[in-house]
């Protein structure tokens, strides 16, 4: 190879000499940069299965002869993990995304210039959202709050037998209630919450002796999507549906900032908890088609958001922040709420993100047995939103920098390439400082990534 490129000694051997083809491949293969291969690891495509390379951050630096054989493999090394070398991003246009016209209020000041570089961790608790279980509970009859259901036993054994026909014999015999009482909405929620909050709280305190957060300048900790939720086919109608949403929401703000107080800066150093989503169904009769016409039937309206909470002391008059912020997803996927579909019938825009088409996503929720088909908009209404310490709003914008000379922002699934924010403009304005050269993190439903 050295002969090759004219760097060293003549072959001992004339076999030794590739051929005059296999020469010029070399010599060109020689001068491409290898950094921009190793970048295409860095994204996947709707499957999650193959590698893409849409966009690298490698930025060519003077061509230098390499004289020394590399020997070892590539390391490539998971979280936690350290950041030594500020990275330089690429210029990324802003308009690429979204097409119609878009009223932004707020414009983030640009990115900070580099500092000295923060070591970094990340801990992230692997949970597979979608393979959650019903745990709504059976109750004696006459429980308070309790709702009679078709017993499900019964039914799998009437459709046991009716697949058996005549072999079934002795199945006819066994005696079974045809209803059941099970467990008001409200108390399995409030369990189930219950239960999240303990295995949260578990996972961090195993992580932190593990590996100490003081090890790092900062420390982020990560739940996947949808975390906080129960099969939504645990719903029996709209109803409980509606009941369930405020419940939810309000639940799971006061969990992530009770999870936050049990782990002082002081003893831990600075932590902020991005603990996963919950995400809700509200139904509306407002929708209108694109031709202007009503509905004319219940759609629903889907909030899916994030409730970020640190550690960082609130009374820092040189440096304020907010005691927690919402992040909202803005997509809704078609996997998010069972087994979907988009309609090829298009809603108006929605005010919160012009130029975002806006079709139907139509689900079939399983609830006693019964598919019920339901239509959600595939454009959330949710906003970004920044509390004090007593839940007071501060801003409609998500404030990404708590941590000082560390902006930091989360793409929550499908929105990593459809509302990302680092190109999307109505994105980038719910954004306290804008994102380039910053902390990135995709939270998706095992939360693996």
């Amino acid at each position: 190879m050295k002969d090759i490129f004219e760097t060293g000694r003549k072959p001992a051997r004339d076999a030794d000499q590739p051929s005059p083809m296999r020469r010029r491949i070399l010599k060109a293969c020689a001068y491409l940069p290898t950094a921009p291969l190793l970048a295409m690891l860095g994204g996947c495509d709707d499957n999650s299965s193959a590698l893409v390379g849409d966009t690298s951050t490698f930025t060519p630096g003077q061509e230098q002869t390499i004289e020394a054989e590399i020997t070892r493999r590539l390391n490539l090394r998971i979280p936690p993990f350290s950041t030594t070398d500020p990275v330089k991003l690429p210029e990324k246009k802003l308009d690429t995304l979204t097409t119609g016209s878009v009223e932004v209020t707020h414009v983030p000041d640009k990115a900070p210039a580099p500092s000295k570089p923060k070591k970094v961790g990340i801990y992230c608790l692997e949970y597979d959202s979608f393979t959650q279980i019903s745990t709504r509970r059976e109750v004696p009859e006459g429980t308070p709050g309790s709702v009679k259901v078709t017993n499900p036993a019964k039914a799998a054994l009437v459709e046991e037998a009716a697949k058996l026909g005549e072999s079934a014999f002795g199945i006819g015999s066994i005696s079974l209630p045809d209803t059941i009482s099970i467990e008001d909405i409200e108390t399995y929620l409030k369990r189930a919450l219950d239960n999240r909050f303990a295995l949260l709280y578990r996972a961090m305190v195993t992580a932190f002796q593990k590996h100490p957060p003081k090890e790092f300048d900062v420390s982020f900790f990560t739940a996947p999507e949808f975390y906080w939720n129960v099969p939504f086919n645990d719903f029996l109608d709209g109803n409980e549906l509606q009941a369930a949403a405020d419940l939810c929401q309000k639940t799971v703000t006061s969990n992530a900032r009770t999870l936050i107080a049990k782990f002082p800066v002081s003893q831990y150093g600075t932590i902020v908890l991005l603990p996963g989503t919950i995400a809700t169904l509200k139904p509306t009769k407002e929708a209108v088609k694109q031709d202007g016409t009503p509905v004319g039937e219940t759609t629903y309206l889907a909030s899916n958001h994030l409730t970020c909470t640190h550690n960082l002391p609130l009374d820092d008059t040189k440096y304020p922040r907010p005691a927690y912020m919402i992040w909202p997803k803005r997509m809704v996927s078609h996997i998010d709420f069972g087994f979907c579909g988009y309609s090829e019938d298009g809603l108006l825009p929605n005010p919160a993100h012009l130029g975002m088409d806006n079709p139907f996503v139509t689900c079939a929720l399983t609830t006693e047995g019964k598919q019920v088909p339901i239509m959600i908009e595939h454009v959330s209404s949710s906003r970004a939103q920044s509390f004090d310490a007593n839940g007071k709003l501060l801003s409609n914008r998500f404030n990404n920098k708590i941590v000082e000379d560390l902006p930091f922002g989360v793409d929550i699934c499908l929105d990593y390439s459809s509302a990302s924010i680092q190109l999307d403009p109505v994105r980038i304005s719910q954004l306290d400082r804008r994102m380039g050269g910053s902390l990135e993190i995709e939270l998706d439903q095992r939360n693996r990534e």
